[in-house]
């Protein structure tokens, strides 16, 4: 069996990253083991590492997940993987994950990297789309949150708007 890992920042996890789960899922026809990582190229993220986690649980229905907030963790991770999943909405999305390869000098990995290209229906979710847009379209959150992301997301931007 081959590992294969689906990793990102997942800040937080969204029907997007559901969608990209399950096609593997289905492509693989075994568990996918979910990496949650820091994004070396946000200086923050909206949810904590424990955060991120409970959503991921809430939407991905696994208890295949990992933390690995150290760059160095997800490069050795990757070099003990067989596949690492990535989804996209954009081909150039690609061009600029293996520049990220190159930044880190391990641009033999990138290799690696199976992309599960996203139900277009699913193209405009994203973390940054979901939360720049709450306070316009609370209903798209709500839609692509898991109810426990949309409620925790939802009180976090309460808070910040006080």
């Amino acid at each position: 069996m081959k590992k294969i890992v689906f990793t990102g920042s997942f800040d937080p996890a969204h029907k997007g990253h559901l969608n990209t789960y399950l096609l593997a899922k289905e492509k693989y026809n075994q568990e996918i083991t979910i990496c949650i990582n820091r994004n070396p190229f946000k200086n923050s993220s909206r949810f904590s590492v424990k955060e991120r986690l409970l959503i991921a649980q809430s939407i991905f229905k696994t208890s295949e997940i990992l933390i690995l907030i150290d760059v160095s963790e997800m490069i050795n991770l990757i070099k003990e993987s067989d596949v690492i999943i990535q989804g996209y909405n954009d081909i150039s999305e690609i061009d600029k994950l293996r520049q990220q390869y190159k930044q880190f000098n391990c641009e033999e990995l990138f290799e690696k990297n199976d992309f599960l290209k996203i139900q277009d229906d699913l193209a405009v979710v994203t973390s940054t789309n979901i939360v720049s847009n709450f306070f316009n379209n609370e209903q798209f959150a709500r839609d692509n949150l898991s109810p426990l992301g949309f409620e925790m997301l939802k009180k976090k931007l309460m808070s910040e708007v006080v």
